[in-house]
């Protein structure tokens, strides 16, 4: 009995070790993602986040005021047009986007948009592969108007991915190292009915040529 329990309380003890060092290979990682989904001091944020800001759970100038102290958003300029429903902050590498909701003050979602999105903005490049690696994958993608442009759903972590992806390029597979041209979180209610003109949404079917999704059947109900 007493060697069981000596056996168990080992395996315990390796198991914690095993996935302390995960959790710090993670954060170890050159990845630029677990940057910019912490809070301004470096923690990790109670939910997905982007830069701090969880959208539905702080109020619109609570965000604001979170994106001035993170590191990485701190010296963007506050773009003087828009609307009271959006605020744009930005310089000539990335581009964050707060969106007020229409029903009250919250925050309804964040966008970072790069616009040198290989490598040289302070968040580095970001890549599908780094997504995946870190989310799993996504559930749902979907097309552009053009069908050329693809974006992921996540829809479990409320987020939405855009791809760069070059015309012409139908026989070209989706690749891990595709460079991503935005990150989108929203609440769980705007993932599922964001206006934007997108068509076509399909399963996910892994790393496929882009043929293979345009000829897949759409999904029957629109997410």
């Amino acid at each position: 009995m007493r060697r069981l329990a000596l056996v168990t309380l080992t395996l315990i003890a390796a198991l914690s070790a095993l996935v302390g060092g995960v959790r710090q290979a993670h954060r170890d990682d050159p990845s630029p993602l677990w940057r910019i989904f912490t809070n301004p001091d470096g923690t990790d944020c109670t939910k997905l986040c982007l830069f701090g800001l969880i959208p539905g759970a702080m109020t619109f100038e609570e965000a604001v005021a979170r994106l001035k102290l993170h590191p990485l958003t701190a010296n963007l300029i506050q773009y003087e047009g828009g609307n009271e429903h959006i605020s744009t902050f930005q310089d000539d590498q990335i581009n964050v986007i707060l969106v007020r909701s229409s029903q009250d003050n919250s925050l309804s979602g964040v966008w970072l948009t790069l616009s040198d999105y290989r490598g040289s903005s302070p968040v580095g490049h970001l890549t599908l592969g780094h997504m995946v690696r870190f989310f799993g994958p996504p559930s749902i993608i979907r097309f552009s108007a053009s069908g050329v442009v693809p974006e992921m759903l996540f829809q479990r972590q409320r987020m939405q991915v855009g791809m760069i992806r070059q015309f012409g390029m139908d026989d070209a597979p989706i690749r891990m190292t595709d460079y991503l041209s935005y990150i989108v979180l929203f609440t769980p209610e705007d993932i599922l009915t964001y206006p934007a003109p997108i068509e076509e949404p399909k399963p996910w079917l892994g790393f496929a040529r882009m043929v293979i999704y345009h000829r897949f059947p759409r999904l029957p109900v629109y997410p």
